[in-house]
């Protein structure tokens, strides 16, 4: 590459640094309260833990688990390919099964890659 083309590239970079910076906002909400509750409850005692025997098992039986997320939709699927294809067939799903989604506003913030749920 000439100096050029490596100068075009250089300050393209840095305006796209720039302007996604700009972009994020104002900072969240993790900030230290201004005030503090002098009036609130304190904390309870320790509770005591309860390890389990070692001759049993430590699910109950009646316990059902199941995995998800994309890597486990990708392993079950017959057609893995199709995961990445944004011109898939309805039956392999619209995308938003996986997404990660804001409770509050929303908004989408990651893909759940792989999730267990106990019921």
């Amino acid at each position: 590459m000439n100096r050029a083309v490596r100068r075009v590239v250089w300050v393209g970079t840095m305006v796209l640094l720039g302007w996604s910076t700009a972009r994020c906002g104002p900072p969240g909400t993790n900030s230290v309260p201004s005030t503090v509750d002098l009036k609130a409850k304190p904390a309870v005692g320790r509770e005591k833990l309860v390890l389990p025997e070692p001759g049993k098992a430590r699910l109950r039986p009646d316990r059902r688990v199941t995995y998800g997320g994309a890597v486990v939709k990708t392993v079950r699927s017959k057609n893995p390919l199709q995961m990445i294809n944004p011109l898939a067939p309805a039956r392999y799903g619209d995308g938003t099964e996986n997404l990660a989604v804001d409770p509050v506003t929303g908004a989408a913030r990651g893909v759940t890659l792989f999730s267990i749920s106990f019921r």
